[in-house]
């Protein structure tokens, strides 16, 4: 089995911001909390964290990246559904954190001609789309959970033999909002509440389909399965953006379909799996404890890069996740991450770590996934 760690959803380069943690109640309903944590805050209530502990969870909610628009591939950001149990939408915080300028990552967006549109009718990449109530959906689609990658991503994930039974966990940047004196949703001050890379979701692989221009055998070459397209034709997988003509052209592009029973989006943010250490100002320094227990059993062998500034490691070619002092440094401009299980006296031991990030694999994963290995391996 593998774990392949993803970075997926706004920040500051794709999207422009984190993403929003918005404060509830126990009910759900978002709470307007019109101060910040200062100085003053801490005085009207005496003991905050015992007072935010017991009364105040945060929702989180990934961000998918912008991106141009693509007939019937694409939805704007007015589509997603997600609101409080008032009425309150998260376009409208979206919106609001965003100052309605959302900010696009490759020159190919940047050139887009986008004066006539802004806000929430900018089209967004909703990849991975691992949860049906994200968006409103076509009638009569079966949804299934669904990530594509493609170019020099998907070539890694390919040399690593990702197949069917390995696991994504999905990580991105998050900080938490609040109601300003403006009455507009805002984030926090950089030195006051949550900020940093959380686990949001996760998802495992029941089928891989190879929509590269090259055939499919590059493919099975270092995967068992290779999935029919056919199957997918009245689903949610049908009009994945990874499915355009687009990414047809593509030399490496692939979608990756998801377990139903063994697929996850958190709703709340947890503090066991929040990634960035506290101690830090650097959101790329990770310190997790489970996170740690887990390198130190089964090391990432390698961290897809598009690019690796002020590093003397060659484009496309990867670097370790480094542990120091107990720390990982997690820095750079990687997508994913790769642990590798080969041996099945550590799939007891993994599983109960991954349990405590609340992902909840069943035994079986770690069994099927040493086979196909064993079987890819006599090919």
């Amino acid at each position: 089995m593998k774990i392949i760690l993803s970075r997926k959803g706004f920040d500051t380069g794709a999207g422009g911001s984190p993403s929003p943690l918005i404060p509830c109640d126990e009910q759900g309903n978002w709470i307007k909390l019109n101060c910040d944590k200062t100085k003053k805050w801490n005085e009207e209530i005496n003991d905050w964290e015992k007072f935010e502990n017991q009364y105040i969870q945060y929702k989180m909610y990934s961000i998918p990246i912008p991106q141009v628009p693509i007939d019937n591939f694409t939805s704007p950001y007015s589509s997603l559904r997600a609101q409080d149990n008032q009425g309150i939408k998260l376009t409208d915080v979206l919106n609001d954190i965003t100052d309605n300028q959302i900010k696009f990552c490759s020159k190919e967006q940047r050139n887009f001609d986008y004066s006539s549109i802004n806000g929430m009718s900018i089209n967004m990449h909703l990849d991975p789309d691992i949860k049906e109530d994200t968006v409103f959906r076509w009638k009569n689609h079966r949804f299934y959970p669904a990530f594509g990658q493609s170019d020099s991503a998907e070539k890694f994930l390919q040399n690593q033999r990702i197949q069917k039974g390995d696991i994504f966990i999905f990580f991105g940047l998050f900080k938490e909002v609040y109601w300003s004196e403006d009455k507009k949703w805002a984030f926090l001050h950089k030195d006051c509440g949550i900020y940093g890379h959380v686990i949001w979701g996760y998802m495992k692989i029941c089928d891989i389909l190879a929509l590269q221009t090259g055939t499919q055998v590059s493919r099975t070459q270092v995967s068992c399965t290779v999935g029919n397209i056919q199957n997918y034709i009245h689903t949610n997988v049908s009009i994945h953006p990874h499915m355009s003509p687009d990414y047809h052209q593509k030399e490496y592009n692939s979608i990756y379909v998801g377990d139903e029973n063994c697929t996850k989006v958190f709703e709340y943010y947890d503090k066991k799996r929040d990634l960035s250490s506290k101690k830090s100002e650097r959101v790329d320094s990770w310190y997790n404890e489970n996170l740690i227990k887990l390198f130190d059993k089964v090391p990432p062998k390698q961290v897809s890069q598009k690019q690796v500034p002020q590093k003397q490691v060659p484009r496309n070619q990867g670097m370790p996740l480094k542990i120091d002092n107990s720390s990982i440094n997690a820095s750079g401009q990687w997508q994913e991450a790769v642990i590798k299980v080969d041996k099945n006296t550590l799939c007891d031991e993994l599983l109960a770590l991954l349990n405590e990030f609340g992902i909840e694999i069943s035994k079986d994963c770690c069994q099927t996934n040493n086979e196909d290995n064993q079987s890819a391996k006599n090919r």
